[in-house]
């Protein structure tokens, strides 16, 4: 149920079964992961090595899908990842909700208000950085600066990463396996919504309503990230007839009207 809310109450949706009438798909409530302790460690260590290979001391993760893969969750936060050791998650918001979700360590997962805390908590991840490395090809210049600036107590050059990144999360663990099979799961409850309402005459729109229901009830977070400057979209575009031949200016064969 949904309460009345005035408006500076937060509703909190939760939604518990598939009604058949609409997805014409039932099931049971999706169950949210945490990712484990021991997969976070894998990932750590597969970029370490990576960093060694380029003589990096240390790396900022700052981009959303980067800061997940090294702690498992996603805040107003960034990840330090020194060559050696374990990973420090250091969250400007929220810290509880942080240390509550991550499978990181507790001493690992520590609170921030300010970029020139920073400084203290890398040195104490670790020696001293020479080189630090930052994801530059989705990082904005101007945050790239203020951190440049927070940064410099610790006289570290600071260089890209990004490569590093990509060729670490480019191969997938068991565990990550496991994932893309639950999204597969994901994706067919989509399919079989849309051949369970599909109707004569309906627009395009209608079908999509009752696909990224049953998509969003199956687990769907209800955003596609891609990897590329103002490349992020919704749940995805459902088309027939002439708008299937319409391009796209993103990263995506077709895009509709």
């Amino acid at each position: 149920r949904v309460p009345a809310a005035g408006p500076f109450q937060r509703v909190c949706y939760t939604f518990y079964l598939m009604d058949a009438s609409v997805s014409g798909v039932q099931g049971p409530p999706f169950e949210p992961q945490a990712t484990p302790a021991s997969e976070l460690a894998w990932r750590a260590r597969r970029v370490q090595s990576l960093m060694r290979e380029a003589q990096l001391d240390g790396l900022i993760a700052t981009h959303n899908a980067d800061v997940f893969y090294l702690s498992g969750v996603v805040q107003q936060a960034q990840v330090y990842l020194p060559a050696e050791g374990t990973p420090v998650l250091m969250v400007r918001k929220h810290h509880g909700r942080a240390r509550s979700l991550s499978s990181l360590p507790d001493g690992s997962v520590v609170p921030v208000s300010s970029l020139r805390e920073l400084p203290g908590i890398i040195e104490a991840a670790g020696r001293k950085p020479g080189t630090i490395g930052f994801e530059l090809d989705v990082l904005p210049v101007a945050v790239f600066q203020a951190y440049e600036r927070a940064l410099s107590p610790l006289g570290a050059d600071l260089a890209d990463a990004s490569a590093i990144l990509r060729r670490a999360r480019a191969i997938k663990s068991t565990f990550e396996l496991s994932q893309i099979r639950r999204a597969a799961i994901v994706a067919d409850a989509g399919f079989r919504a849309a051949a369970a309402n599909l109707r004569p005459g309906m627009r395009e729109v209608e079908v999509a309503a009752a696909v990224e229901s049953a998509a969003r009830i199956a687990g769907h977070s209800g955003t596609l990230r891609m990897r590329a400057y103002g490349q992020e979209m919704h749940m995805g575009h459902l088309l027939a007839g002439d708008s299937g031949a319409i391009a796209s200016f993103m990263n995506s064969l077709n895009g509709g009207p």
